[in-house]
């Protein structure tokens, strides 16, 4: 890519609480340290494989039905996106 056609992507998406959503993951059920721990070393930016992150994420009310979410939102400590959001950053 020439100099030209670089650009920076600039967002706070990270710092609106309104997209922090109260879920759980199976990760959690399984193996709470473990899930903390993974938590704690993504929040860093440390390079984790895909093992380390869950498969599953759950309302954290099971008695509400869950609304459809936004293309970006924190679910429970990890951050999610839409297949959308997904292309766009790749």
């Amino acid at each position: 890519m020439s100099d030209k056609n670089k650009a920076i992507w600039v967002s706070r998406v990270m710092c609106d609480s309104t997209l922090i959503k109260a879920f759980e993951s199976n990760k959690l059920f399984e193996d709470a340290e473990c899930a903390v721990d993974a938590r704690r070393r993504n929040k860093m930016g440390e390079p984790l494989p895909a093992d380390r992150f869950p498969t599953e994420i759950y309302g954290a009310y099971p008695d509400k039905r869950l609304k459809r979410q936004p293309d970006i939102f924190n679910a429970g400590g990890y951050w999610a996106v839409s297949a959308e959001v997904a292309n766009i950053l790749r």
